[in-house]
């Protein structure tokens, strides 16, 4: 069983951080850093001893979306349609905060539109970039002998409305369906899930639409579950297969979900954690039972996100961690929990022992009835 614990609780060197509006966060692919976009500036801190290492400010934007790629090159989106890339160097850390080191960095205007989603396929060299009401896909070429980015815009996708459709079209999410593919996968508002093949720039009809049973409370997860979707609702939460379509599962909610509550995958996509007020939720598919883990303060969890699963192998034992991190609202801070995942070893060395115990319990028991 997992371990879930408090490892540190982060405040950024912001002034006025309570007027200030947390709008996105992101560790990297590779667990080595943690970005938090706050108003029109990103921060950096590095996860082996949680110093910032970066911050970078784009003046007269505002941060909405950020990811990062293979190269822990971080992308991020503003409001105002310009797409940035920073490449973020790991042994760079300065001496102290105040002396952050100079980082490259290329933009360039992307968009009419706020750019609120980012998916980076880096096996096709595609960007996949979404907000308010279009998708747009861009191809790039990375040099190795320079950070520079060749980027082609390619074309818009079309909306996903039926005839009968006279709902407004609002782009909610964005992922690559796996990194060797050409489908994308777009969530929109009203439309619920549809893929995309950025070949033939068409929906795959095969795979059908996954909807929201009340179009008034949507809300879709993507990323993280290799293969399945999270469709949630007031009280429960829906799981389908990812290739089909097909409902998969029916998780019950030990409370209201609210309207637009954090919620992501995790551990390896066996999982959804949810933030619930001041609750952490996690929901383990399979077993369909749940854990709830609070948040000291007890203050409100606006954001969610997780680190993919890192392993650490020494001569003797191997250990499986990852981290968990929440933005509270007043006062606004970060949390980072710790998530340690025993190895299959000590797995089977408890279960031994367990077996043991019984065993012994069991053999008491009867050698007390002969007496």
């Amino acid at each position: 069983m997992a371990l879930y614990s408090p490892e540190q609780i982060l405040y950024p060197p912001v002034n006025n951080i309570a007027f200030k509006k947390f709008n996105a966060l992101a560790f990297s692919l590779h667990g080595c850093f943690l970005a938090v976009g706050i108003g029109n500036s990103v921060y950096v801190w590095k996860t082996l001893t949680w110093k910032p290492i970066l911050c970078y400010q784009k003046p007269g934007s505002m941060i909405v979306s950020l990811t990062w790629d293979e190269r822990d090159c971080l992308y991020f989106g503003c409001n105002t349609g310009w797409l940035t890339v920073v490449a973020v160097v790991a042994d760079k850390v300065p001496v102290s905060s105040s002396s952050l080191p100079p980082y490259h960095s290329e933009g360039f205007r992307a968009s009419q539109k706020s750019i609120q989603h980012i998916a980076i396929n880096n096996a096709r060299n595609r960007l996949a970039l979404g907000g308010e009401d279009e998708v747009t896909l861009w191809s790039f070429k990375a040099h190795d002998s320079n950070p520079y980015h060749d980027w082609i815009f390619i074309r818009k996708l079309g909306n996903p409305q039926d005839e009968n459709d006279e709902m407004n079209v609002v782009v909610t999410g964005l992922e690559w369906a796996y990194d060797h593919t050409m489908h994308l996968v777009a969530s929109y508002l009203k439309q619920g899930i549809v893929t995309w093949d950025t070949a033939s720039y068409r929906p795959l009809f095969e795979t059908g639409r996954i909807v929201s049973d009340n179009l008034t409370y949507p809300g879709y997860v993507l990323a993280g579950g290799s293969m399945f979707y999270a469709v949630p609702s007031e009280k429960q939460i829906r799981i389908y297969k990812r290739l089909s379509g097909s409902s998969y599962r029916c998780l019950r909610s030990p409370d209201r979900i609210a309207h637009g509550s954090p919620m992501v995958w995790a551990h390896q996509g066996t999982c959804v954690l949810a933030a619930l007020g001041n609750k952490l939720v996690l929901w383990h598919l399979e077993r369909r039972d749940y854990r709830v883990f609070e948040i000291q303060d007890h203050q409100r969890i606006t954001h969610l996100t997780r680190m993919a699963v890192k392993w650490a192998r020494t001569s003797t034992k191997t250990q499986v961690t990852c981290r968990i991190v929440a933005i509270t609202d007043n006062p606004k801070a970060i949390h980072v929990w710790r998530v340690d995942v025993p190895s299959k070893a000590k797995r089977s060395n408890a279960l031994a022992m367990r077996s043991l115990v019984l065993i012994s319990l069991v053999f008491v028991g009867l050698l007390y009835l002969y007496l």
